[in-house]
């Protein structure tokens, strides 16, 4: 069919080109729904991912201030400094332990030692004795000096021996192995 033949036919006969044109709306409103099916999926995954972030980022934060606020306590109960025991808590955790637990032990220590220095006596002194190091002279030091002591004590040790009296003293496995390794620099 020439163009002249089409365009004589369409004239003729509007009711085909209506119905053509009924047809390509109706394709197109099906594409246009589907399209727009697809953007609302999109939309509301997006939407979802949004609303996500909306609440984690403020439990982020949160979560972020009860760790600061602990540190802080925790500096202030030993007397140290917040970035020496956060740096601490850091390299225990990279070599697979918590930090929690060793500010934990880091308070419980930083206490006995202070108890050592009123009273002469305190749970971590035979232990402390037995890793060469002298237990009076510790209490006088500052927590993370005392820490450091204890980490050269153990260099050159018997694993055995020094991790038993680690472990009494109050660290768990991972700070012992921590410890232990030789890599704490002060």
């Amino acid at each position: 069919m020439t163009v002249d033949e089409l365009i004589i036919e369409l004239a003729l006969d509007d009711k085909k080109v209506d119905s053509g044109i009924n047809r390509v709306k109706s394709s197109l409103s099906s594409f246009s729904g589907f399209v727009t099916g697809i953007g609302m999926a999109f939309g509301q995954l997006f939407g979802n991912m949004i609303l996500g972030l909306a609440d984690t980022i403020p439990r982020m934060f949160n979560e972020m201030k009860e760790d600061v606020r602990a540190l802080d306590d925790i500096s202030k109960k030993v007397n140290a400094n917040v970035e020496d025991i956060a740096a601490w808590g850091d390299a225990i955790e990279m070599s697979g332990g918590s930090a929690k637990s060793f500010q934990n032990t880091l308070v419980s220590l930083s206490s006995d030692l202070s108890r050592l220095s009123i009273t002469g006596k305190a749970r971590s002194k035979p232990f402390l004795e037995a890793l060469g190091l002298d237990p009076k002279a510790l209490s006088a030091k500052p927590i993370m000096d005392v820490l450091q002591d204890i980490s050269n004590a153990v260099q050159g040790m018997d694993k055995q021996t020094s991790g038993f009296a680690l472990k009494n003293i109050g660290f768990d496995p991972d700070a012992i192995k921590f410890l232990q390794s030789g890599n704490v620099e002060g």
